[in-house]
């Protein structure tokens, strides 16, 4: 059996959105809206971003060779404990920043 997201919601005894709009009352709840702060921040770090891709700092051409030769030679090793430790700082960055 397939079960696609309505279905879902309704096993968990929750209204589906579709059953939320045909409620008379139902008022959508807005979703929240990222401050104009980090809106800016944001938009500021991209430009910066497409700077650096235009002006060809943003790739490591070397790195990216030897890494696809690597690939193709089958010698490429992924070091599990660095990609770990990476996750877990990333998860606790996440947790971290003020909402």
């Amino acid at each position: 059996m397939k079960i696609i997201a309505n279905q879902l919601d309704a096993l968990r005894g929750k209204a589906t959105v579709d059953e939320r709009a045909k409620t008379p009352d139902a008022k959508a709840s807005p979703a929240p809206a990222a401050s104009v702060n980090e809106t800016e921040a944001f938009s500021s770090r991209i430009q910066n971003m497409r700077q650096r891709i235009v002006a060809g700092d943003a790739i490591d051409h070397a790195k990216v060779e030897r890494i696809a030769k690597s690939i193709a030679d089958g010698t490429f090793r992924v070091n599990a404990e660095v990609v770990a430790d990476r996750m877990l700082q990333s998860a606790a960055d996440l947790m971290a920043k003020p909402k």
